[in-house]
């Protein structure tokens, strides 16, 4: 049982300086962002499929820094992920996390730059946390890699290595269009999803008929 919960309240950014306007004062507020937390945590408990003792927990950004306050809040859960979110709480409630933490971010990440990594280390291990932080060379926030680097170019060669079989076979299969190819879905895909939208409906409905046109029958 999984529970995904939108901490925008269904708003999506298409402009960094409108995220951080919202993002910035959630971060400087520890009990905002575990209202938020327990509010996630609630609808998730009454889910009759949830059991209430095998509860992790991950955030991607914000919502890193969610999940990590409820572990500073005592909250009881299984596990911690954070990513691009190595934040920082207040003196001595990092003793109260009482699960593993894992912790990913980009090693040119701006906005958690190396003394805020360092800072998150000292904290965790001075709680006695069982941590890791895995930094990902090259990668900027939200894991961007600068195009001429080495290691986007490995990332993308093993994209494709993956996704071309993958293609062929749904082909062979008769599922989809055999004048397509798995490098023109991906720059389908890319350019819908980098376009800015009224909303989530509306770029998954865009994203929907772009597919159709890709399987059989759909010419």
């Amino acid at each position: 049982m999984a529970l995904a919960f939108d901490l925008h309240g269904g708003r999506w950014f298409t402009d960094p300086e409108e995220m951080l306007a919202r993002c910035l004062p959630l971060l400087a507020d520890p009990d905002r962002l575990r209202e938020i937390g327990h509010a996630a945590l609630d609808v998730l408990r009454a889910e009759p499929r949830t059991d209430p003792d095998r509860i992790a927990a991950i955030g991607y950004g914000t919502g890193g820094a969610v999940v990590l306050e409820l572990g500073r809040a005592d909250v009881d859960l299984r596990a911690i992920g954070t990513v691009n979110a190595l934040t920082t709480g207040r003196p001595g409630e990092a003793v109260r996390i009482r699960c593993p933490v894992w912790a990913g971010v980009g090693s040119e990440d701006p906005i958690m730059p190396a003394g805020q990594r360092d800072a998150f280390a000292a904290e965790m291990q001075a709680a006695g946390v069982d941590w890791r932080l895995v930094i990902y060379g090259g990668a900027l926030h939200a894991f961007q890699l600068n195009r001429d680097s080495e290691m986007f170019r490995a990332s993308r060669v093993a994209m494709y290595e993956a996704g071309e079989p993958l293609f062929t076979r749904a082909q062979e299969a008769g599922e989809a269009r055999r004048d397509a190819s798995f490098d023109d879905v991906l720059r389908m895909i890319t350019g819908i999803i980098a376009t800015g939208y009224v909303s989530d409906e509306q770029r998954g409905r865009v994203l929907r008929f772009a597919l159709d046109g890709i399987r059989t029958g759909k010419d």
